[in-house]
């Protein structure tokens, strides 16, 4: 294929290629932007998804709005590959692996009905595949006196067949679905040996939250799946206790491992905008890049937090003491030894306010949410920072999170 589009906008149209490929053939205006596939201006955007668009490697169809434009590969995966042919370009290679990989026959269906017709089964009104159908659809060689399984990229539209066994199965849970989701967007998303499982009957036994993220992500995954698992099975799902944040720092060797993944989670929510009360899902592969990557100061922070931790929970004041360290790391020091004391806090000083609200929370049966005590902890750092007198602080949900200054 011409090169035309690499001469004019650098890399872009081979990385947009590659991104469609990872993700199923395509993806909204919105994605790419947000994933910064196309970097620089609008203009730059507009000049690149023209001239992929004038080359035929690439189609769009707008859904009303601009920012709903969907772009879609309109040649073979093996046929859309832009840029140089020279031996040795790592970078070419390794772009060309993944969208090989991601190219196989039948994994990258991208509509029910084609689904419908690979597993040669008709739309019977929603009803479910059988074993049969399921098997030819996912590409497994069908052992009738034995499961069938192994690994797939499960698209949207296959997420939405195989969701049709999904009859007897306990209640959504939200909070679970929204981590999922994040962890697919985000690129966070890790196979495990956990597979998504169905009786010879099509029912689904084990996988409805992950092919309900597929759905609402809008983005393939791969994932095990096995069919001929006894409905007995169902009986027995998921009854271990999952490991959380502070299973994850444990196994990394952090001491106070509880308050590193209490303090790493909300480091997390707050460096991607996400501090709402009552939404911590945050995926253990998210927790685990963030606990790598400021593991020093983690520590230190949960050090200094034991200091106040009789008025402020220990995550909670790791947390802001991180923050603040970033900022300054002297005054965080000394911020919190002033909250553990109170000695000699003007009477109208801001850590003397927040100390005694402190206080009271930890006297009152209904215990504030703990974003909301981290919103009272930051406000009061920032007018500590400014030098200004306390005034009644208050954080309400709906409000932005503060940002410590």
């Amino acid at each position: 294929m011409q090169s035309g589009t690499e001469k004019t906008n650098g890399n872009a149209g081979e990385r947009l290629v590659q991104y469609l490929a990872r993700n199923g053939g395509q993806a909204r205006r919105g994605q790419l932007q947000r994933s910064r596939i196309l970097r620089g201006s609008p203009e730059s955007y507009d000049a690149t998804l023209a001239s992929l668009i004038a080359e035929g490697v690439i189609v769009c169809e707008s859904a009303g709005k601009k920012t709903e434009t969907i772009y879609k590969l309109a040649q073979p995966l093996e046929q859309a590959a832009i840029g140089s042919d020279k031996a040795g370009d790592n970078h070419e290679e390794k772009g060309g692996e993944g969208m090989e990989k991601s190219a196989k026959p039948v994994r990258l269906i991208k509509l029910v009905e084609q689904a419908l017709e690979v597993s040669g089964q008709a739309d019977a009104a929603g009803e479910p595949l059988d074993r049969h159908s399921l098997t030819k659809l996912l590409g497994f060689e069908d052992k009738d006196s034995d499961f069938a399984g192994g690994k797939v990229l499960i698209t949207p539209a296959i997420a939405e067949i195989l969701l049709r066994g999904n009859k007897h199965n306990r209640p959504l849970r939200r909070p679970h679905l929204n981590i999922l989701v994040r962890a697919i967007k985000n690129g966070e998303w890790i196979m495990t040996g956990n597979g998504i499982s169905f009786a010879d009957d099509g029912q689904l036994i084990d996988g409805q939250h992950r092919l309900m993220a597929i759905l609402e992500a809008d983005q393939p995954v791969e994932s095990m799946v096995y069919i001929g698992i006894a409905k007995e099975a169902f009986k027995t799902t998921d009854l271990g206790k999952k490991r959380g944040a502070s299973d994850i720092a444990a196994l990394m060797g952090f001491v106070q491992y509880v308050t590193v993944g209490c303090a790493a989670t909300l480091l997390y929510l707050y460096e991607n905008n996400s501090m709402k009360s009552g939404s911590y899902g945050v995926s253990n592969t998210a927790i685990q890049a963030v606990l790598q990557a400021n593991r020093l100061g983690l520590e230190y922070s949960a050090m200094v937090a034991r200091r106040t931790a009789e008025i402020v929970p220990s995550g909670i004041g790791a947390f802001c003491h991180f923050i603040f360290s970033r900022l300054d790391r002297d005054m965080a020091d000394t911020f919190f030894d002033h909250l553990k004391t109170g000695a000699d806090l003007p009477l109208k000083s801001p850590l003397l306010w927040l100390r005694n609200r402190l206080l009271v929370n930890k006297g009152s049966k209904a215990k504030l949410p703990r974003v909301t005590l981290s919103a009272f902890v930051v406000k009061t750092w920032n007018r500590y920072r400014k030098g200004q007198e306390a005034v009644t602080l208050n954080w309400l949900p709906r409000e932005s999170f503060p940002k410590a200054i």
